[in-house]
């Protein structure tokens, strides 16, 4: 059986079916030595589960591990352990993640690295590089007992989410920032600045108020809602190889095409990436750690299959 065989699953009903994904659960902000990691990364949600681990294994030139990836989602601020460096604030999203990355090239501060990154490249000043290292997919998700068909057209999808279906129906989408935010925006044919009134990105709170929709957190789904959720993601949580937060979240299927992941035909798929500053590209330790198809990031291909996603033929290419 080859690496890809071992992601089958999620077929018509949605089942999920998970043939020798591994063991282990994902690990959170880095911890120990060596305190500071030479390359501190931030931002996705999406792909911190998978780069937290990877994160974790040590470069296999010197033994050490050189990486260190902090999560989306915690305590206000993160210590990257660097002098200065004890109180930045934690970036929750790609976008996010992206930003803290800038204002840290353009303080000087040496603070942060990379960015993790669902969302394909944009044009930054400075210039930065997205790095390939795996394969996502992006499917919706609904209840058991949604009122929503767990068997939709992409034009259908779409439509919902121009506030063309059933009024009583909520399309969410993730908070600000997210990756998964922009490439399901673009998905269905809507910008930042075209999100109609229908459209989500919180939710009522018991206590009243709101609650912030989280990218790839079933809980916030009732039998109206829908969301967009990462194929990896769903995987990764329903085999308990990081914080289960699916809830009762099913994925739909898109123009009859199951959500399986490595499958090209399914209509939400996508690279997702590490971003770098340009300006290092030719430094050795952005070099071992992401470009390149022996990139330490890349030939953690057993890590990358665990947590739910597909290998990337082109991992380690640089696009600005």
């Amino acid at each position: 059986m080859n690496r890809r065989s071992r992601l089958l699953g999620l077929a018509a009903g949605v089942s999920l079916v998970v043939v020798a994904l591994g063991a282990g659960t994902a690990q959170a902000d880095p911890v120990g030595a060596p305190s500071p990691r030479d390359l501190v990364g931030v931002g996705s949600d999406t792909t911190e589960a998978v780069m937290n681990p990877i994160s974790e294994v040590p470069f296999s030139g010197d033994n050490v591990k050189h990486m260190g990836s902090f999560n989306a989602v915690g305590s206000a601020n993160i210590n990257t352990g660097r002098a200065g460096c004890g109180a930045v604030a934690r970036p929750n999203g790609s976008t996010a993640g992206r930003n803290a990355l800038i204002t840290s090239l353009n303080a000087g501060d040496n603070c942060i690295q990379f960015a993790r990154s669902s969302s394909g490249p944009v044009a930054t000043t400075p210039a930065l590089e997205w790095a390939e290292f795996a394969i996502d997919g992006v499917s919706y998700a609904v209840t058991p007992n949604s009122n929503i068909p767990r068997r939709l057209s992409r034009a259908d999808v779409t439509a919902i989410y121009n506030c063309q279906g059933d009024p009583a129906w909520t399309p969410l989408i993730p908070q600000a920032g997210s990756g998964t935010r922009a490439f399901w925006l673009s998905f269905v044919g809507l910008t930042e600045t075209t999100i109609p009134t229908c459209v989500k990105d919180s939710v009522p709170a018991a206590g009243g108020g709101s609650t912030p929709v989280e990218e790839h957190d079933g809980r916030v789904l009732d039998n109206n809602r829908i969301i967009p959720f990462s194929i990896a993601q769903y995987i990764s949580q329903v085999t308990q190889n990081q914080q289960d937060r699916h809830g009762q979240a099913l994925l739909g299927v898109i123009d009859g095409t199951p959500p399986v992941l490595l499958n090209g035909a399914v209509p939400g798929n996508r690279k997702v990436y590490n971003i770098i500053p340009q300006a290092q590209t030719g430094n050795a330790l952005y070099q071992n750690a992401f470009i390149g198809p022996n990139s330490h990031v890349c030939k953690q291909s057993s890590i990358i299959t665990q947590f739910g996603f597909g290998i990337d033929p082109t991992c380690g290419t640089l696009t600005p």
